[in-house]
């Protein structure tokens, strides 16, 4: 159901097909924002969206909703390799087309998949009228977890890159660049792992708190950009894992459904 308070101001729930987690995307003065539930409690809070550009405005603010395509998606997947040679693929599907209401007009789809284990999203990129390739100077997309949620982590850009111990500390320490899978458990018991899929032509991301919010912080290239993309393009699939136990983490299989198979 959509709810409509003006032309730039939209609130989209998002069910999982077995109705325990909700996501909520919001369209609010222009700005996008989404935030998790699991059985009804905030898990993470607003988030913002969007990207710095090298050579352009910001793309993250100014837009109105043009339209939105919603599927729900049932499949069962067979694994080549791996603990389980059938995984099931089950989701609720909310595709938001976006454009700019000033400026250059630039338009950008964000993509939700939520799961009964996960929540997925990733920006989609199409060829705009006054240009074919861009710069991405810094990716804004935000995790909004609790400072006081713990969180096992391994510093990122490290000599010995993934070969760390993981350590235990809480989100309001994490204030160096951190790998993903980042794992967590929330003062109100459930445990996230946030993490990503479908990498192709871009850097992997890391995390890192700023101004109080875990954000995105994607291995730069050689110039200090984040990526130089020809359109159109998609970005890695954002993920966040969530479960009641921190077993049942290791048998979420939502990365395998949404990497190519």
């Amino acid at each position: 159901m959509f709810r409509w308070f003006a032309r730039d101001e939209v609130e989209k729930n998002i069910i999982s097909p077995g109705g325990n987690i909700r996501c909520v995307f919001t369209l609010k003065s222009g700005n996008v924002f989404y935030s998790i539930y699991k059985n009804n409690k905030l898990v993470v809070k607003p988030s913002r969206l969007g990207f710095d550009l090298a050579g352009e405005e910001p793309l993250c603010r100014n837009f109105k909703l043009i339209r939105t395509q919603n599927k729900v998606h049932k499949e069962t997947v067979e694994l080549l390799w791996g603990e389980d040679r059938f995984v099931e693929n089950n989701y609720i599907e909310s595709a938001f087309y976006l454009a700019e209401k000033k400026s250059s007009r630039r338009i950008m789809t964000i993509r939700f998949r939520v799961f009964d284990t996960s929540v997925a999203f990733r920006y989609e990129i199409p060829p705009q009228p006054k240009f074919r390739r861009l710069a991405i100077k810094d990716e804004l997309t935000e995790f909004n977890i609790d400072l006081n949620t713990t969180a096992w982590k391994i510093p990122a850009y490290q000599p010995d890159r993934y070969e760390y111990n993981y350590e235990k500390s809480y989100v309001y320490d994490l204030t160096s660049a951190v790998h993903t899978p980042l794992t967590l458990h929330t003062q109100s018991g459930f445990y996230l792992a946030i993490h990503e899929a479908a990498l192709y032509d871009y850097g992997s991301m890391t995390l890192k708190l700023v101004n109080d919010t875990l954000k995105s912080d994607i291995t730069p290239l050689s110039d200090g950009t984040k990526a130089h993309v020809d359109l159109p393009f998609q970005t890695p699939w954002r993920l966040i894992m969530l479960a009641d136990s921190a077993i049942e983490l290791t048998t979420n299989r939502t990365m395998y459904v949404l990497n190519d198979p």
